[in-house]
């Protein structure tokens, strides 16, 4: 569902995973699953349709929150999220408010 054709399909997936972490505890769920969710989060940050990049930006801070990753992957989102706020050296930012506005809020959880 994450790779759907349909954006609004994409974008209740990639929220869907944001809420599992939130009501689930890490153990419950693999590394591995863990990891393919965290990519496929990432890469949904691309997603043409910024509802979808916002959301999958707040369900990535909600993995770093509860726990659900570990210093690599918070250290590959906070260079993401840095780079969609505007906080890395080429200043490039998403051109969406709520993307950035999740960015600034999930970076909180990526030290």
């Amino acid at each position: 569902a994450m790779d759907d054709s349909n954006a609004e399909v994409r974008d209740t997936a990639t929220r869907l995973l944001g809420k599992l972490v939130e009501h689930l505890k890490p153990q419950r769920i693999t590394p591995k699953t863990r990891s393919n969710m965290f990519r496929a989060l990432t890469k949904n940050l691309s997603d043409s349709h910024s509802t979808v990049r916002a959301k999958a930006v707040r369900s990535i801070g909600k993995m770093a929150k509860f726990g659900f990753i570990g210093t690599k992957e918070k250290a590959l989102a906070k260079k993401a999220l840095g780079r969609i706020s505007g906080q890395d050296e080429a200043f490039a930012w998403d051109y969406a408010y709520i993307v950035r506005a999740e960015a600034e809020e999930a970076l909180k959880y990526m030290d």
